[in-house]
């Protein structure tokens, strides 16, 4: 299981690294082609995250190989045919006496509850052959015990993978969080360069404006005629 998660984990990763470098990062999706620098669609504007988005995409591969094998887990575990009308055989064979018949249910059935129900069956089948001096306490002890052994045996094929998915989904907020925060960081730097570069033309203005001599009045010839004029006695 240990080897078969790290193959699924490093063909995740080469997966998600290809998906980033050579399909969001082609030049076809940046208006600059190999700069990569100005996006002109959602694909460039995913690469400019960095390579955390290539991280992201590859446990967010390994969640979906888990989950898939989740659901043909689980469905193999039910066994072939309806759950429901299994049980419902099991229990009207039992209601009967026919322990041989519920555990050939069992046997067409397969699946964890098909093996969890047939050791319980068995064990029964095999206390009732030795003998009628085993008290029905003990019997019923012993019948619990070997219950209980092969729901431990079935659980680590129903909890397979589920540790893997709840680290994944860890570590996949935190990166997130990460990436959160890098973005902003650079929102902030890119705003206070832009202010920075609208101050220096504002200053280079107010210079301007300040070494340029005064200009002079333009000639009103309305002015000058009034000018000329003497106010009345």
């Amino acid at each position: 299981d240990a080897v078969l998660s790290e193959g699924i984990a490093n063909n995740a990763i080469l997966i998600a690294y290809g998906i980033y470098y050579f399909i969001l990062g082609d030049t076809a999706n940046f208006k600059d082609g190999a700069n990569r620098e100005r996006p002109s669609n959602l694909m460039g504007t995913v690469y400019t995250g960095g390579p955390i988005v290539g991280s992201l995409i590859a446990l967010s591969l390994m969640v979906i190989t888990f989950i898939f094998e989740r659901i043909l887990s689980l469905k193999k575990a039910q066994g072939k045919g309806s759950l429901a009308t299994f049980l419902k055989n099991v229990q009207k064979s039992l209601s009967t006496g026919q322990i041989d018949e519920a555990v050939s249910h069992c046997d067409k059935q397969r699946g964890s509850m098909a093996n969890i129900l047939r050791a319980g069956l068995e064990r029964y089948s095999q206390l009732s052959a030795a003998g009628k001096g085993i008290d029905a306490e003990k019997q019923m002890a012993e019948v619990q015990r070997a219950i209980e052994e092969a729901t431990a045996l079935e659980m680590p094929i129903l909890e397979k993978n589920l540790i893997a998915m709840s680290t994944i989904a860890s570590i996949a907020t935190m990166l997130g969080l990460f990436g959160t925060v890098i973005g902003r960081i650079r929102a902030v730097t890119a705003l206070a360069q832009a202010c920075r570069i609208s101050m220096l033309r504002w200053s280079l203005r107010a210079m301007r404006v300040s070494i340029l001599p005064p200009s002079r009045p333009r000639s009103c010839t309305s002015c000058a005629v009034f000018s000329n004029l003497t106010p009345p006695l």
